[in-house]
This record gives C-alpha cells, structure tokens and sequence, in this order.
C-alpha cells in the first residue's frame, strides 16, 4: 500500500467515516508483516525517534521489527494505524450476564435498552461496525431498539434469527424451550434455521415449535411484565412454572409426581408477592401441596 493510500485511508479512520473494508483493509495490511521487517522510505532520524514511540504504544509481541522510516507525516500515520489496532487484537465481544433471580437493565452502543430476566445473558460488540447491530441472547430479555433503517437490529437467540429496525419487544429463548417472540410496539421479522420467515406486530407472538414458526395473538403486556416485577402465567404448565420461580427465587423446586408437572395454570402475581404465597395459591388451584426441605428444597405432591 502507497504512504497516500495508508494516510488516506488512517484519516478517515480517525474521522469515524471509514467504511468496514476499509478499516479491514487496515487491519489487513498491518497483520501483513507479521514475521517480517516493515520498511517505509524515508528520513531515518525521525523514523528512529517514531519507533520507540511505537513501541510504547504497543506490546513488543504485536509489532513488526521496523527498519527505516521516512516522512514525519506517514510515520505519524503507522503510529496511529498500530495503536488502533489494539482493537483487532482485543475481543470484539463483551459478555454480560444477569445473576441468578436477578434482572439487570443494560444501555447498548447504539443506545438501545435491554431487560435481562433471571439467568439470562447477552453478548454484542463493544461498538457496532458494518451494516447490522447484531447480538446474541440467552435466556430472556426486554429490548427497546433505537430506529436505525441503514442498520437493522439483529438478535440470534435459539434456532431463530429476529431483525427489527426500532420497535420493542421481548424474547424469550431459554434453553431447551421453544423460542417465543412478542411485540409490544413496531414489526419484527423472525426467521428459524430453515428460513422459514414471518412478520409480527403489537399483541404478536411468534414461536420456534419442533422447527416450525406459529404466530397467535396475545396481550403482550402479560409476556413483559417480569421486567417490572411482576409475574403473569398464561396456560402455562406446573413444570414451566417452576422453572420461572426457581430462576426468580433462586430455589430448586420438584414434583413428587410426574403427572403434576403437566397440570396447567392462569395466574399472575404482583410485584413483591412472597414464594411462598405464588404457591399456596397454585396449590390451591388444583388440589395440590407443597413442602420445603430443611436444604431449602421445595417439593410438589398431591
């Protein structure tokens, strides 16, 4: 690459204007005297001084052996381009997850929110480059996207990919459980491994079963509210019930009988309603009990 190429290309790095082949190319031409000498025409004094300023930039394992240089200005511009690319060396990814019976509410790059339920997790670039925000999700969250229409949002979750614009809803991609999607506001699109594709708007849900996608309509505010606190159960089995208490309450709950598990509930609970309570209700539903161990386990029976 020419010295006005590279400067060229280190300007408009530094501006924020670079496209992503560009800082590629970049990261391309750098990563290519890996194992080799890097020679730059130029006036030697100067190239020498410039070097041990390199070297303080970077560790000495990530910089090429430098010989000569030439021409304050392209020196300057290697500086710049070595100390970027830290950022290559560096995971792109950053990880963050929420604790067990925890929610966690997270501000991405693009300033978009998330709601982390219990035992979720999410990972997405530190900043977002190229031509979609992507992310891949856990567990279950709350997204409000910021509308960016030359960047779509994309979430990976599960066997499903979901690519929304700007609207907010919540997707539910524990594993092991069918991937559910609901829209509060805007469209989303969903899309499974097979490309199967479908589109989905307020009081919407889309869900990933034995590989196909079914939409049905609901009252989405019943699919979010755990974001608040509060917990709705919409025909939901004793089983997966369960297993929202466990990650809510961080308790291990099991059943005394299989055949309990498949018993079936409508319910919801405010905020702040005791475990205890959640149960002695559902128990009270169906004709069933509840025991706790002295380890803290609490076992279902008829």
């Amino acid at each position: 690459m020419d010295i006005e190429r590279l400067q060229q290309l280190t300007q408009k790095y530094l501006d924020g204007t670079a496209t992503p082949e560009e800082k590629a190319l970049l990261d391309d031409w750098y990563h290519s005297f890996e194992g080799k000498d890097m020679i730059i025409p130029g006036e030697r004094g100067q190239g020498r001084r410039l070097a041990k300023k390199i070297k303080k930039v970077l560790p000495g394992r990530l910089l090429p052996k430098v010989k000569r240089m030439y021409f304050y200005y392209a020196a300057a511009s290697i500086i710049v381009l070595l100390a970027a690319g830290i950022l290559f060396f560096q995971p792109v990814k950053e990880h963050t997850a929420a604790a067990v019976a925890q929610h966690r509410i997270l501000t991405l790059p693009d300033g978009s929110k998330v709601w982390l339920n219990a035992e979720s997790s999410i990972e997405y670039a530190k900043i977002f480059t190229g031509k979609t925000r992507q992310i891949h999700l856990s567990g279950e969250g709350y997204f409000d996207i910021m509308h960016d229409s030359l960047h779509p949002f994309i979430i990976n979750a599960g066997n499903v990919k979901i690519t929304v614009l700007g609207t907010a809803f919540n997707v539910n991609a524990y594993p092991g459980k069918p991937v559910a999607v609901t829209v509060t506001r805007g469209k989303v699109k969903v899309e499974d491994n097979t490309q199967h594709i479908v589109f989905i708007t307020p009081n919407q849900q889309a869900v990933s079963v034995s590989g196909q996608l079914a939409t049905k309509a609901v009252k989405a505010i019943l699919y979010d509210s755990w974001k608040d606190g509060s917990l709705d159960f919409t025909d939901e089995s004793f089983e997966d019930i369960a297993l929202t208490l466990q990650r809510q309450f961080n308790v291990t709950i099991h059943f005394r009988e299989g055949s309990l598990k498949q018993l079936r509930f409508t319910a919801g609970f405010d905020k702040g309603t005791a475990l205890e309570k959640m149960l002695a209700i559902l128990s009270r539903v169906n004709g069933t009990s509840w025991v706790k161990d002295e380890d803290g386990t609490i076992w279902i029976t008829n």
